[in-house]
């Protein structure tokens, strides 16, 4: 709630197979992204071993990767902007979130959610080609 967003897409849960946990995540999009507009990208994740529900946890947000200072030249101009667990560009490979006094660093459940965010009501960001991988702990 609040904030300047035009729009939120919440992925479903995503349920990893038994044995398959993983360590970092990836988001790739195809995003068009007009003058003081942004996308945002967040996830929430539960590892196999916590015991709190996926629903108690909070979102938190991934660093954009690439095109960092991408703005869109016309309305046909989309980029592929990729995020990633990290801060101020650099990603971390590697997931890390805190539940009660244990901290996790990995997962096998989670979800992604979008927020398009900008000053304009006529022209606000748009997003297609959502692509969302779960891997293995990079460090």
């Amino acid at each position: 709630s609040g904030g300047n967003a035009k729009a939120r897409y919440i992925t479903r849960k995503v349920q990893l197979s038994d044995g398959f946990d993983s360590g970092d995540l990836r988001v790739y999009l195809t995003g068009y992204k007009p003058p003081q507009s942004d996308i945002y990208v967040y996830a929430k994740y539960l590892s196999s071993s916590d015991p709190q529900s996926f629903e108690d946890k909070n979102w938190i947000q991934l660093t954009q990767i690439n095109a960092n200072n991408f703005v869109s030249t016309d309305e046909t101009d989309y980029r592929e902007l990729t995020y990633a667990p990290g801060t101020n560009g650099v990603e971390a490979n590697r997931i890390n979130y805190t539940s009660g006094n244990d901290n996790y660093t990995s997962f096998i459940t989670f979800a992604v959610k979008v927020v398009l965010a900008g000053e304009s009501t006529v022209d606000v960001p748009k997003i297609k080609d959502l692509r969302i991988i779960a891997l293995p702990d990079a460090t």
